[in-house]
């Protein structure tokens, strides 16, 4: 896994995955590639914060470009995302998640299992098909006008 931040270059010096990094470019809005005099060959994030997790299994995460430690730019990913207005997994993004030391991609997947538990635990919601009839016996909802009124006439 390689952090960096936003704009930032990964070299390809610098990456054994730069091969499969730069033919993930081709298909992406989210990185560039480059070339510089010196360092040769590059990929440099664009405005872009989050993971990015290629086919072999290389991952790299993007922090936002602002002059703090990593742990608390991780912190403040997870509450960019908890301001986010229609997002169901921000209420899983909660405290007793270790946003200090886990990657982002960690905080993701923790809380998507957490949604998972929440379902298990609630429990798949049943839909029921409406269908009312006259029948001889009784079963969901009496409605007694409606019946007499059918069976008297």
């Amino acid at each position: 896994m390689k952090t960096i931040r936003e704009f930032e270059k990964i070299f390809a010096d610098d990456c054994a995955h730069f091969d499969e990094l730069s033919k993930f470019v081709e298909a992406s809005e989210f990185l560039s590639l480059g070339w510089q005099r010196n360092g040769g060959a590059f990929v440099q994030a664009k405005n872009f914060v989050g993971v990015i997790r290629l086919p072999g299994g290389f991952q790299v995460e993007i922090l936002p470009k602002l002059d703090a430690p990593e742990e608390k730019l991780r912190g403040l990913v997870v509450k960019m995302i908890r301001a986010l207005k229609n997002f169901a997994g921000k209420k899983f993004l909660d405290a007793e998640l270790d946003t200090a030391r886990l990657p982002l991609y960690e905080i993701f997947i923790r809380a998507y299992l957490k949604m998972i538990l929440e379902l298990v635990k609630r429990g798949l919601r049943s839909s029921y098909t409406l269908r009312e009839d006259n029948l001889n016996f009784f079963k969901g909802k009496l409605l007694v006008g409606r019946h007499v009124r059918k069976s008297n006439a």
